[in-house]
């Protein structure tokens, strides 16, 4: 068993291994439908990790910052996944989160993005993110990550 404690500092027992998500819904279920990541003694984590120590946690929602930037991220995940549909020979260099949303700098080669390209690549982001894909993050070494 785990302890964690709430932000009004109640302090709840749960079994070892479970996730964020899980938390979330047994605190309140419409929070776990809110909740875009969780805060776990103070390091932003994704929702669906185990956690198998006691801490201090927070479910994070659009109305956290935090819960923004983790909005934002999976969704510039989102941009490039379209972005790269559409332009097979893209080469990517860094999509973070900002202060106003997301972006990603790409180089599209001998392609152009015009203002009219925006709403399709916008409808596809739509499309994949009703597909719910998960996205999982993989920590590899720099040797295995030049692979890729």
């Amino acid at each position: 068993m785990i302890k964690l404690e709430l932000p009004d500092g109640a302090v709840k027992e749960f079994e070892a291994g479970i996730s964020g998500f899980e938390v979330a819904k047994a605190i309140y279920p419409k929070l776990a439908k809110e909740a875009l990541g969780i805060k776990i003694n103070d390091e932003v984590k994704d929702l669906k990790l185990p956690i198998y120590e006691d801490g201090k946690i927070q479910i994070l929602s659009w109305q956290d910052e935090e819960g923004k930037k983790v909005l934002w991220h999976s969704s510039a995940h989102l941009l490039a996944e379209a972005l790269q549909e559409f332009y097979p020979d893209i080469q990517f260099t860094i999509g973070p989160p900002v202060e106003q949303g997301f972006y990603y700098d790409v180089d599209l080669g001998d392609h152009q993005i015009s203002t009219d390209d925006f709403e399709r690549i916008e409808q596809r982001m739509h499309e994949l993110a009703r597909e719910k894909n998960p996205y999982t993050k993989e920590d590899v070494s720099t040797e295995k990550a030049r692979e890729f």
